[in-house]
């Protein structure tokens, strides 16, 4: 499923790097940007959608495909100390 994984690339890279500018393969967010603006006002964090529970560690549970979409927070300012992945919040 090659939005399974593109999902997938594009949580590990938000929650590896702070990019500065859109990956070519994340999803399209415009019909979101209302909500996402709402959740990050300030825009101190970065939002994305996933239609997969891709944050998940388990790779079993992140094939099952969402009844609806979920909002992710990455949190830049509080890494974890271990692997300096940018904390998550499901919203």
């Amino acid at each position: 499923n090659t939005e399974l994984l593109a999902q997938a690339l594009t949580c590990d890279m938000y929650l590896r790097e702070k990019c500065k500018s859109r990956i070519g393969f994340a999803k399209d967010l415009s019909s979101w940007k209302e909500q996402l603006r709402v959740l990050n006002p300030d825009r101190k964090f970065h939002v994305e959608v996933f239609d997969y529970p891709v944050w998940e560690k388990s790779p079993e549970k992140m094939t099952e495909r969402l009844p609806e979409a979920k909002c992710v927070i990455f949190d830049y300012e509080n890494r974890d100390p271990l692997s300096y992945n940018a904390g998550i919040t499901v919203v």
